[in-house]
């Protein structure tokens, strides 16, 4: 499943890669662009959810900026993914403005893991049927 959407001056692309769906943000999200890009971000995680695919990657390399509101939107679609059981996992940029702003938030590696490659995302490793629950 490939598909590619555009949300107003939003580009995104949802492309399924057996266990993983990708989603690729390129603008600022802020106050003026945050609903748009959250609905798509919801889209890309049923997409994930319809697909069979274990793992959710929102690639935010070409993002230069993310308010609060961005944040908030990723700690939302985070939380939706955890009820779809489905991961998310953020792909940034070492040095990048938004994974800086991420990390001094606090929620960067604790509730929105990251990674800084597509690639390496799709070697991450599949997310246990049980979660964290040990037998």
């Amino acid at each position: 499943m490939d598909e590619a959407r555009e949300s107003g001056e939003n580009t995104f692309e949802v492309v399924a890669d057996g266990r993983a769906v990708v989603v690729t943000t390129t603008c600022d999200v802020d106050m003026s662009t945050a609903d748009g890009v959250r609905t798509q971000w919801e889209r890309a995680a049923v997409a994930a959810v319809r697909a069979g695919a274990a793992l959710l990657v929102v690639d935010l390399r070409a993002v230069a900026f993310l308010s609060s509101v961005g944040i908030s939107a990723l700690m939302l679609l985070s939380a939706s993914c955890s009820l779809r059981g489905v991961e998310l996992l953020l792909c940034l940029d070492e040095g990048q403005a938004v994974r800086r702003a991420l990390d001094l938030t606090g929620v960067l590696g604790t509730s929105l893991p990251a990674v800084s490659s597509i690639e390496e995302a799709l070697r991450h490793p599949a997310p246990s049927p049980l979660g964290d629950q040990q037998l």
